[in-house]
């Protein structure tokens, strides 16, 4: 084996097990349980969807807008409320409130997407890079989902622009939208 500082520290790290099969306490595991991580903890109940009605949500930092769209694109709802300021949890209660009130109105139940400034990461799973800084470090991908018990989609609102004028703007038809 080669010394510290021409590689045997990354060889020993190679051989040991991985955590969740590593035993750390005086806790007799399985053979069994010892081979695979844990599981993750259960996703929410999904509600059965009508796809035909889409929900986009715009999450700026001055106002939140909500429109609801019908197999055709045409729309069938469009609601803005206040952005609550510097208040996650009040953030959230708005998102849901939208949906809720959405749904109720529309006698649906649809697929959520919403655009807002700053992106989730990838390696994390939180947001970042958001002008409402109350929103940075958050998981609120997991907690709109969890709070709405149906997958969320969420992105950047500059991705959300570009595509729709890609698709039903200005780009419409090109080739190449840049």
């Amino acid at each position: 084996e080669r010394k510290a500082g021409e590689g045997g520290e990354r060889r020993k790290r190679e051989h040991e097990a991985p955590p969740w099969q590593q035993n750390t306490s005086d806790t007799v595991i399985s053979d069994d349980a010892m081979k695979r991580p844990p599981r993750a903890r259960r996703a929410p109940r999904m509600p059965r969807l009508q796809p035909q009605v889409r929900f986009g949500i715009d999450l700026g930092g001055t106002k939140t807008e909500i429109v609801a769209l019908a197999p055709d694109g045409g729309e069938l709802l469009r609601r803005r409320t206040v952005t609550p300021r510097d208040d996650y949890r009040a953030t959230l209660a708005a998102l849901a409130r939208l949906v809720v009130d959405a749904e109720r109105d529309l006698r649906v139940t649809a697929t959520v997407g919403i655009g807002t400034p700053g992106s989730i990461s990838r390696a994390t799973g939180l947001l970042r890079g958001s002008n409402s800084v109350c929103l940075n470090g958050q998981p609120i991908k997991r907690d709109l989902e969890l709070t709405l018990g149906r997958e969320v989609r969420i992105t950047n609102d500059a991705n959300c622009f570009a595509l729709s004028e890609a698709t039903e703007g200005a780009g419409r038809g090109a080739a190449v939208v840049f």
